[in-house]
This record gives structure tokens, C-alpha cells and sequence, in this order.
């Protein structure tokens, strides 16, 4: 038998060893056994088993991460059961989360003059699981207020690195075009694309092989890494992100702007879905002060102007032809011309400091976003690639067959209501996207989150916050794992 001196020893293992030792342990009564050992085991065989425990109930199944009062910890969010875990709270950076994949949260670590670094934290697996990847590089362009918290849009693996650790992808929208950018686990740079004719990117997606964005406006794009001809450095990647359209953009009105996302159900099939923030009202009060202004410029004399402005508005917004046209090898050989040398995010010259004569003022546009802006509707189609031609076709849908969404900063995801009857089915649970009007006013927080249902447009409720967490950081879905 072990000696009193020999057997207190045990106490002393540190707890990542205890990790290891807890993920061979197939069923409850090992932890009972793992327990009896010592006073310290006991207590971690305790947190250990409550909380893979949690992770198995609720595998598949997102739940809010939420910030606490004292905006110190984030808490957990039972969405089906309307409950908080009190014991699970985890002390993660107070600062918004710019991407959830695989039980993986991204946040921007560091950021200085022209990059900027994300870290990976999955608090489901300890303290100790983190990664940190290479620097983002932006230009001045790219910087926005806040770029400790909106400095990334959103952020997404390809898989777990836990389970991949050495065959993980990740791609991240970032700055005030959002740009895209994309990382191979094992790189020391990021590749990066360029002269991306978007209003700016909404969502982007790992959908079977592919790379697929979206922007505001419907233009759907597929990105693949190719080799670069010309290597101008060797501290920069060998690679860049070569694009083509598979879906048109729509013209750039106030009907057509919304929020898009794409998702792939539990079937395989890929959904488009549009968020909206204005109603009809709105819509009509903005498209009849652009035709207010149009005839100001008009009795101005701006007749030329006018017309030269409807013709690049027209060869900018295409046409939605789904069915394939000559722009398609258009759009490619022109894009191929444009990444033969190095994978720098493409700038315009710096500004030089202006006279401080005219004080600077807000545009009608920044005056609006100030005001917090709510969801009003979603829209939702299947898309889907023909047997000839590349471009995507879209069918409007009026149900999910029975399946949920979770939208957000997250990695979209969609849930079979089959297998958790506690789930609204044909839903969309959502969380606040629309933080452009709190970079500038945050009084107003996270307010925009809720359940649309797709098949009657009624929304519902699904977490409420308490004012005193109503700021930054906003929720976010996240599946344990």
C-alpha cells in the first residue's frame, strides 16, 4: 500500500494531464472511481463529468453565449429550455466574438497600425485550448472605429481543429469593404483576393469543395486558392484567392439591400437566406428622397451627369441571369489578370492631410445608422447548381421541411427539428447583426434578436437580455464541442 507521502502526490498532477486522463474515461462510474484518489481529483472528476455531460445533451444543439452583468464572464443560454447554466461561465476577452465555428470562438487579439490578429479560444476544452494566428494585413481604407471589435465581420473554419489539427481552413471577412482573407493551418501568411467588385461581403460558407461569399445585394461568388505566377516576397503566402460569379448581383437599390446568408441544411442543400431591416414605409420615404435629389441635379444642369451615373450604376448592378451568359468568362479572365502578383490587399494612395477649413459632417447615411435598426423580415431560397453552366439557380421557399436556423456572427447553422422536438420548426433564431449604429451609439446595445417563422412571417422571442447587458459584448450561438 502507498505511504500517506506517496498517495498526497496525486494532488500535485496538473489539471491539462487531468484532461487527458478524463477523455479516456467511457463511462460515469470512472469518474466516481477517478474521484476517490484525492480531494482534488474529486472536484475536478465533479466539473469534468457536469460538464461533457452538458456537451452531450446538447451536441448539435447552439447555445447563447451571453455576457454576464458584470461583463467580466460569458454565461450559457439554454434556448429550448429557457434556462441559464449558471456553473458554466467562462472568462473569455470583453470584446465582441467575430466568429463561432465547431465550439471555436474568434476574437481580434491584437491590433496595430496595418494588422491585425485573431485568436481561436474554445472554452469546452479548458484554458489552455487557444490558437493564435498569423497577423490580417489591412490598408488605411480598411480601418473603421472599434477594430478591436469590428475590425473582423465574421470568421469561420472548414473543420475542428481539435479533431484536425494539421487540415484546417479558415476564412475570415474583415475592414470597411470587407475584404476576404483565408488561412491553411500550418501557413505563416494569409492569401488574400483583390478588386472584389462588391458593395461588401455579407457571408461566406465552406459548402462541399467550394468557397462561396455572398454580398448585400445578392452577388454570390466562388473563391479558389491558386498558385501565384510571380512571388514578389517570401514574407507573403504563395497563394491568392482567384473568384468568378455563380450568381449575379441585383441592382443596388434600397429594395434589394439586406442582410444575406448562406447555410447548408441537414439534406446537403444550400440556402439563401435575406435578412431585411426596412419595411415598405422606409423603403418608399428612401427611394422618394433619391428621386427628389435626382431632380435637383436635373434643374442644376446635371443632365450629362445623370446620365453617365445610370450608366455605371447599369453595367454595375448586371442583371440576375441565372442561366449563364458571356460575363461569366468575363468576370474570370479579368479577375486572373488581377492576382498574377504578390497577395497584398490592394489600396489607394493615402490621403494627405486636408485644410481643417471645412469642418467634416455627417452623410444622411451615417445620420440614419445611428438610429438602431430591427429585423422586419427574411426571405429564403434554394440554390442549387444546373447540369450545365456554373451560375446558381434560386427557388424561393416558403418552408424548411421541418428544420431551424441559427443566424448570426455564428457559422450558420441548420438544426432537424425531428431530432429536438423543443425547437420552433421552419424558424430562424437570430442574434443582432446590425452594430454599424453602436460603433457610434451604444446606448442602444444588442437589441435585434428573436424567431421568425418562415412558413406565417410571425417573429417570437428567444432571449431577452437585461439592460445591463444590453452593450457589448452581443450574444452569440455557439455548439459545444
Amino acid at each position: 500500500m502507498a505511504s500517506p507521502t506517496e498517495s498526497s502526490q496525486w494532488s500535485t498532477i496538473p489539471e491539462d494531464l487531468l484532461e487527458e486522463i478524463t477523455l479516456r474515461l467511457p463511462k460515469p462510474c470512472d469518474y466516481v472511481r477517478l474521484g476517490a484518489v484525492c480531494k482534488g481529483w474529486h472536484s475536478f472528476a465533479h466539473k469534468s463529468f457536469k460538464q461533457k455531460h452538458l456537451l452531450h445533451i446538447h451536441q448539435n444543439i447552439p447555445l447563447l453565449l451571453f455576457p454576464t452583468e458584470d461583463h467580466e464572464l460569458r454565461g450559457l443560454y439554454n434556448i429550448t429550455q429557457g434556462m441559464i447554466y449558471n456553473k458554466f461561465q467562462f472568462n473569455l476577452p470583453n470584446k465582441r466574438c467575430c466568429g463561432s465555428s465547431y465550439g471555436w470562438l474568434f476574437f481580434v487579439d491584437k491590433v496595430n497600425k496595418s494588422t491585425l490578429k485573431l485568436i481561436l479560444i474554445n472554452p469546452f476544452l479548458g484554458d489552455s485550448k487557444t490558437i493564435k494566428l498569423p497577423p490580417i494585413k489591412f490598408c488605411y481604407e480598411d480601418e473603421i472605429d472599434r477594430m478591436d471589435q469590428y475590425g473582423v465581420v465574421k470568421a469561420i473554419l472548414s473543420k475542428d481543429p481539435n479533431v484536425s489539427p494539421h487540415d484546417y481552413e479558415v476564412v475570415a471577412l474583415y475592414g470597411m469593404f470587407v475584404r476576404i482573407t483565408h488561412y491553411k493551418s500550418g501557413d505563416k501568411f494569409w492569401s488574400y483576393a483583390k478588386k472584389i467588385e462588391s458593395v461588401a461581403l455579407s457571408d461566406v460558407i465552406f459548402y462541399k469543395d467550394l468557397i462561396l461569399a455572398v454580398d448585400k445585394y445578392n452577388w454570390i461568388v466562388n473563391f479558389t486558392i491558386e498558385p501565384k505566377k510571380i512571388i514578389l516576397s517570401t514574407y507573403c503566402s504563395f497563394w491568392y484567392l482567384k473568384w468568378n460569379t455563380v450568381m449575379h448581383q441585383l441592382p443596388r437599390t434600397a429594395r434589394n439591400y439586406s442582410r444575406n446568408y448562406l447555410v447548408e441544411n441537414s439534406k446537403g442543400d444550400l440556402l439563401l437566406v435575406r435578412r431585411y431591416f426596412w419595411s415598405e414605409d422606409v423603403i418608399a420615404a428612401i427611394e422618394a428622397a433619391h428621386a427628389e435629389r435626382a431632380r435637383e441635379i436635373e434643374k442644376e444642369g446635371g443632365i450629362a451627369f445623370i446620365e453617365q451615373y445610370a450608366e455605371v450604376e447599369e453595367s454595375e448592378s448586371g442583371s440576375e441571369d441565372e442561366s449563364g451568359s458571356e460575363d461569366e468568362s468575363e468576370s474570370e479572365n479579368e479577375s486572373e489578370s488581377e492576382y498574377e502578383s504578390e497577395d497584398e490587399p490592394e489600396c489607394e494612395d493615402e490621403p494627405e492631410d486636408e485644410s481643417e477649413d471645412e469642418p467634416e459632417t455627417e452623410s444622411e447615411d451615417e445620420e440614419e445608422e445611428k438610429e438602431p435598426k430591427l429585423t422586419v423580415k427574411f426571405e429564403v431560397s434554394k440554390l442549387y447548381f444546373p447540369s450545365t453552366g456554373r451560375f446558381l439557380r434560386k427557388i424561393g421557399i416558403k418552408t424548411l421541411d421541418g428544420e431551424t436556423l441559427f443566424l448570426g456572427d455564428n457559422n450558420s447553422i441548420s438544426v432537424p427539428t425531428s431530432k429536438y422536438p423543443q425547437l420552433h420548426p421552419n424558424s430562424i433564431y437570430y442574434t443582432d447583426y446590425y452594430y454599424d449604429a453602436y460603433i457610434r451609439n451604444f446606448q442602444f446595445g444588442s437589441c435585434d434578436t428573436g424567431i421568425f417563422n418562415v412558413e406565417n412571417g410571425n417573429f417570437d422571442k428567444h432571449y431577452v437580455a437585461s439592460f445591463s447587458t444590453k452593450g457589448m459584448p452581443p450574444p452569440t450561438f455557439v455548439i459545444p464541442q
